[in-house]
């Protein structure tokens, strides 16, 4: 009897735990409007954690977790991979504290892989900066040179992209642009203040200067109103660096570069950087991680035996 009532409790167990993922899944579909792709991989995630829960999923704490690290050792997983279940399942706690369904915040002392920037692409926030300040505001292709590097950094977007945007692709109200990457798949990239200003001052000012009345979809134009080439956004993008003192082969794509990297060192999702890259594999997002030393260093320490205290 005792069997079957503990059997009977497992069972149970096991169903709530099921559904407690899937109500955090629909909140992310219907609230976040993340891919399948990515739901899916919080799925995986999350149920490779609350696989290894003793009980309620409501109840896991510090002890869960560090078990569940434990587990992620001995089968190798690379720190990238750890970070990123661990994120996973740290959204996944402050939802259910969020919405007073008993989950708990993970305590700060559960020690995971610090993410930081190693791709050789990427330019520092100071340099960042300092280009993104030289183009001259009260002119209209200045306005539009400020508009198409703070789209660059601002979203992330493969030069293509950025000069294949129409006028109608950017929502200031909805706080996101419409664009359209490789393989013809469309993504939502939201819009940050400085490029939402940037991108409706060209607009209304520059680019009816550019235009002159003609008729013309493409959000980025040149000085004869045609649209802007990707031959030309890397041209303008080497001057207004070579104008910043950095002397090292800046591309647009060092912006895109620069993007994922700044998000990745602050903390972003991994998930969640490879939606805004438009990545259809999260493996191509991992180039722009790496695993911190002292991560490393204190994963022997606790993780090897002759270096374990009795």
């Amino acid at each position: 009897m005792k069997y079957e009532a503990e059997k009977s409790e497992s069972k149970t167990q096991a169903v709530a735990k099921v559904a407690a993922v899937e109500e955090y899944l629909s909140f992310l579909d219907l609230e976040r409007g993340l891919s399948a792709n990515t739901l899916a991989a919080y799925r995986r995630d999350l149920q490779d954690f609350i696989g290894s829960c003793r009980g309620s999923v409501t109840k896991s704490d510090a002890r869960d977790v560090n078990k569940f690290l434990s587990a992620l050792d001995k089968r190798g997983a690379r720190p990238a991979t750890v970070a990123r279940k661990i994120s996973a399942v740290r959204s996944f706690a402050a939802y259910m504290k969020e919405r007073s369904l008993g989950g708990q915040e993970l305590p700060q002392e559960i020690r995971t892989p610090s993410l930081v920037k190693y791709h050789p692409g990427a330019l520092s926030v100071e340099q960042i900066t300092r280009i993104l300040d030289l183009p001259d505001t009260k002119t209209p292709l200045g306005q539009r040179d400020s508009a198409l590097l703070e789209t660059l950094y601002g979203a992330g977007l493969r030069v293509s992209e950025a000069v294949n945007l129409t006028v109608s692709n950017f929502m200031p109200e909805a706080g996101f642009i419409v664009v359209r990457g490789k393989g013809n798949k469309e993504r939502i990239a939201p819009v940050g203040n400085r490029m939402r200003e940037a991108l409706e001052l060209y607009i209304s000012d520059g680019r009816e200067k550019l235009i002159k009345n003609q008729t013309q979809g493409a959000l980025f134009v040149n000085a004869r109103a045609g649209a802007l080439s990707r031959i030309s956004a890397f041209r303008l993008v080497k001057r207004y660096a070579a104008e910043a003192g950095i002397s090292s082969n800046i591309s647009p794509h060092s912006f895109r570069h620069s993007f994922a990297t700044h998000l990745l060192d602050g903390g972003a999702d991994l998930r969640v950087v490879q939606e805004l890259l438009g990545h259809s594999s999260i493996t191509t997002t991992q180039i722009y991680t790496h695993p911190d030393k002292e991560f490393l260093r204190s994963t022997v320490r606790a993780f090897h035996p002759l270096e374990q205290k009795d």
